[in-house]
């Protein structure tokens, strides 16, 4: 055989082994780093540190932090009380469940729960910039839902309508009412 034609076969040969290493890299990279199906609490909900610079404009109008809000609801509905929460018992919070994953499945009757039993309800609020300094109502940025007595909780995905993603976490139902309703624990 001539050698140019060897040149040309050794090159094919390196290229299409090339190919087949690369090919079998990402199958192998794909299979045990790829997508769970899950998210990280800490990649939804709104870090602590992210609070005091929450800035954006939406409709013509631009808005700041404003504050947290915890209402407190026992399962017929009543509502037990509302308290304002403070950026330490806040981070508190998101430090205990920072590092917990979605739940993979959610079934039919987990999101029922949430709509049969009234959930206590925790809100990140915004106002318009232009009324910095008057602390009034505000509107809602984001909100995480516990049901009474319940491990599960739930996060609204933010700029996303109804999307939730569900939560499980041993007795927060209990720590967040004393990190945020103490009065009542």
């Amino acid at each position: 055989m001539s050698k140019p034609k060897k040149e040309v076969q050794s090159l094919i040969f390196m290229l299409s082994s090339a190919v087949f290493v690369a090919f079998v890299v990402v199958v192998c990279l794909v299979y045990y780093f790829g997508s769970s199906g899950t998210y990280l609490l800490r990649d939804i909900l709104i870090s602590p540190d992210a609070l005091k610079r929450i800035s954006f404009t939406e409709e013509d109008s631009s808005f700041v932090f404003n504050k947290i809000e915890f209402v407190r609801a026992d399962s017929h509905g009543r509502e037990w009380g509302r308290f304002a929460v403070s950026k330490q018992s806040y981070e508190a919070f998101y430090k205990l469940v920072a590092h917990e994953r979605s739940l993979p499945r959610i079934s039919d009757e987990m999101i029922q729960q949430f709509a049969i039993i009234v959930p206590s309800v925790l809100t990140i609020m915004v106002q318009a910039r232009d009324n910095e300094g008057a602390r009034g109502s505000g509107s809602f940025f984001q909100q995480v839902e516990f049901l009474d007595n319940e491990d599960l909780f739930r996060v609204q995905m933010r700029d996303s309508g109804e999307t939730w993603i569900y939560f499980s976490y041993p007795g927060i139902y209990n720590k967040v009412v004393e990190l945020f309703a103490p009065t009542l624990s």
